[in-house]
């Protein structure tokens, strides 16, 4: 059951190679398949993994409907794993499920869900989404200024990590 885990992981990782290169229905394919594996062995987090990768893939290809079932699995499971960065990806992916349906309160609810949670356990890389899904929220209801707002804070966010990642790559550098 360890190979199955194994194997699961390896496919999950395999379908991430595949979203980056654009080949989505081929992604949500593999992401089924590793979903198959780690609900034959009862791994929880790796159905979860497995069900908000399948939840990614099918928002793109305009199946919101189908994601949001999966997304409401994947979320119960990470509730019951007391599983935070799972809950932060799920329900900045909530946002965007709901943004694409046009409900834009509900897509603003779950990115602010992600963003509190984010901010309890310190990721700026996952405030940083929260910020960019609340953005593109307000965006949609036209409400520019919030929207302005929220993604300034995206961009500052995401600068600092860029420049704290820069003086690491200098200081081991200068350290070789």
């Amino acid at each position: 059951s360890d190979d199955k885990v194994g194997h699961g992981n390896i496919l999950i990782n395999v379908g991430k190679l595949k979203e980056s290169q654009d080949s989505l229905k081929e992604a949500l394919q593999i992401y089924n398949e590793a979903y198959n594996l780690f609900v034959s062995q009862g791994g929880l987090r790796g159905i979860a993994v497995s069900l908000y990768r399948i939840a990614k893939i099918e928002t793109e290809l305009n199946q919101p409907e189908l994601a949001l079932a999966k997304l409401n699995e994947a979320e119960e499971i990470y509730l019951k794993l007391d599983e935070k960065y799972g809950l932060i990806f799920s329900y900045n992916q909530f946002s965007r499920t709901y943004n694409k349906l046009g409900e834009s309160t509900k897509a603003i609810e779950m990115a602010k869900k992600a963003q509190n949670l984010a901010f309890q356990i310190n990721s700026e890389p996952l405030l940083a989404e929260s910020f960019l899904r609340l953005s593109e929220a307000y965006k949609k209801r036209k409400q520019f200024e919030l929207a302005f707002d929220a993604f300034e804070s995206y961009e500052k966010i995401n600068t600092e990590l860029i420049s704290w990642e820069n003086n690491k790559r200098v200081s081991s550098l200068e350290h070789q």
